[in-house]
């Protein structure tokens, strides 16, 4: 694989010259635009193709333009192709300055998957857009077929150890949103190495496309596993859990109050954690006990599984 993602990369080794031309190249089939409404914005997407669902990602000052001519190779060799205008860039519009930071950028995307319902998806970053995917593989790795990194941090570019650990903190070396931030991005980024930009698409899609299907893009997975278990919590609350395990870890709750939710698992470093897609609500649960916390609020105390 790193074999095969080294020649992609080699194919594109030039350096970063201009992204406005290829923001405005016509694309070479027809693309559909669409967009969603994540959050208080709204996410605009180029869609084209039939078949397993790659998820394109661009990088600093671009947009998904500059995925067309890839993207319309990716349909033509058996995959739907999704190129998104990340939160402040291109037509995607409606966004707090927050939202440009990388966990939230994230978020944000496994917001619009959910939204498109999208069980399995592969993903490609170009630049920044490589860093983005990495963490989103990271949070939700059970969603996640596959990812390549072309011309990205995180892939076999050598970047610095600090870039690497800003990029894992969620903090955005490119588009610093704090003072703070600024100050790390003045450290860090003239020791970044060299970004590379999208040339030569009619080379690269095929070795991509040949990478996807190496890496089984498509192919059935399991049918999930499901668990369920009945907590009681303080105040005589109590909350019913049905835990699956498949494709996309998710847990469906049925509260006392009446409320019925189903929450996909979001990364967490002790014990299970389910999130909704702006993590207002929010499943706690490790071994036999759980919580629930609203808007940074416990709900939902002292929860225990009823033998």
């Amino acid at each position: 694989m790193v074999r095969l993602l080294t020649r992609a990369l080699a194919l594109l080794a030039l350096h970063w010259l201009t992204l406005a031309a290829a923001a405005e190249a016509t694309a070479p089939c027809s693309l559909a635009t669409r967009s969603e409404r994540i959050g208080q914005g709204t996410i605009v997407y180029n869609s084209v193709g039939s078949g397993p669902q790659v998820l394109l990602i661009h990088g600093l000052f671009a947009n998904k333009e500059q995925w067309n001519a890839l993207a319309c190779l990716l349909a033509e060799s058996g995959f739907t192709a999704i190129a998104v205008d990340l939160p402040g860039y291109g037509k995607s519009e409606g966004f707090a300055l927050p939202d440009y930071s990388l966990e939230s950028q994230v978020a944000k995307l496994r917001a619009l998957t959910t939204r498109l319902d999208i069980q399995r998806i592969d993903l490609a970053g170009n630049s920044m857009g490589g860093a983005i995917v990495a963490l989103y593989a990271s949070r939700y790795p059970r969603q996640v077929r596959s990812v390549a990194f072309i011309g990205a941090p995180l892939g076999v570019i050598g970047w610095n150890q600090g870039i690497r650990d800003a990029i894992r903190k969620g903090i955005n070396p490119f588009v610093p949103v704090t003072e703070p931030q600024l100050d790390v991005e003045v450290h860090l980024l003239p020791r970044a190495g060299h970004l590379l930009h999208m040339e030569n698409a009619a080379e690269v899609a095929p070795l991509y496309a040949d990478f996807l299907k190496r890496t089984g893009a498509g192919r059935e997975s399991p049918g999930p596993k499901s668990v369920a278990a009945t907590f009681d919590c303080q105040d005589g609350k109590t909350v019913k859990a049905v835990f699956e395990n498949g494709a996309q870890s998710l847990v469906k709750l049925a509260l006392s109050d009446g409320r019925e939710l189903t929450l996909p698992q979001a990364r967490s470093g002790s014990g299970a954690r389910y999130a909704d897609a702006d993590e207002s609500f929010v499943f706690w649960n490790k071994g036999d006990t759980a919580f629930i916390e609203e808007r940074g609020r416990v709900t939902y105390r002292g929860c225990n599984a009823r033998r």
